[in-house]
């Protein structure tokens, strides 16, 4: 099954349509990079990757450099890549330190060539697919104050929102979710499974529903309607309503009121997630529960 997925792979990564697919995807993320160019130098940014994983395991991405998706599949990389598992979501984390050493040494000499020694990814549960961002920077792990990266890139991702559609984009998923076996192949499928989740509070504090507290982190993101009704696949009138109804229960006024009101939520509980755990060892906590007999 894997052989048939590398086969299916190289064909699409040779293929016409695979160029003209590389032309758009850079094309497509040429406003974010020119972002990230005039906020960030400090992080030292080589590239931006967006990753949306849906839930029956097909999958959706644009890169500034979509040819560090050849050797990553060649290489089988998937296997041990949290960005590939949605019942794994973290604020923000080292996606290279996830890695065992073999295939960690693998990446490391592929980024390598653009500069870059890590891979910081900012993720979001949108509760029928997980999107991951993730920036390619010129960072040693001990180099990497995990709040302060955050602050900085978490505005970026708000602004590739408002940019990116996923319905318009060419390709918008570029392998079918069966021609390969991941769920039983992948390092940490089924094997860790956690979720951030930072609204549970507002649950109880402003009578929300389970079906509200999935809209929160979509209009976080300043996500239109039309895409939040998309991704959840609900009407766009179901969506609507919910919405004011979220307001209405949080005495919010306007949709611009209730998205800011949630950024600046989100934010904190980013921070204080952040001070008590820092994902490096999370992650190692991980790698050691599953070496161990």
């Amino acid at each position: 099954m894997t052989h048939r997925y590398e086969k299916v792979v190289k064909v699409i990564l040779n293929s016409i349509r695979y160029r003209d697919f590389h032309k758009q995807s850079l094309l497509y993320t040429q406003p974010i990079n020119s972002l990230i160019q005039l906020c960030s130098t400090q992080l030292k940014i080589r590239n931006f990757t967006f990753f949306r994983l849906w839930n029956d395991l097909s999958f959706s991405t644009i890169s500034a450099e979509p040819s560090l998706i050849k050797p990553y599949v060649l290489n089988k990389l998937w296997q041990y890549d949290l960005v590939a598992i949605p019942s794994l979501t973290q604020p923000i984390y080292s996606r290279l330190d996830a890695y065992p050493f073999t295939a960690k040494s693998i990446y490391l000499k592929n980024i390598q060539k653009y500069q870059a020694k890590n891979v910081i990814v900012i993720e979001h549960d949108l509760h029928t697919c997980k999107d991951s961002h993730c920036f390619l920077v010129d960072l040693e792990t001990d180099e990497i104050a995990f709040q302060e990266i955050f602050r900085q890139l978490f505005d970026i991702t708000l602004f590739f929102y408002k940019k990116y559609q996923e319905r318009d984009f060419p390709e918008p998923k570029m392998f079918v979710p069966n021609t390969y076996s991941r769920p039983t192949q992948h390092y940490y499928y089924n094997k860790v499974n956690t979720l951030f989740s930072p609204y549970l509070s507002l649950k109880q504090h402003y009578h929300l529903t389970d079906r509200n507290l999935d809209y929160m982190h979509l209009i976080t993101l300043g996500l239109a309607s039309s895409e939040i009704s998309s991704i959840l696949k609900r009407s766009l009138r179901t969506v609507e309503q919910t919405i004011d109804n979220i307001r209405y229960n949080m005495n919010l006024k306007t949709r611009k009121e209730l998205e800011a009101f949630l950024q600046v939520f989100y934010r904190s509980q980013v921070d204080a997630y952040l001070a008590k755990n820092n994902p490096n060892v999370i992650i190692q906590q991980w790698k050691d529960k599953l070496i161990t007999p």
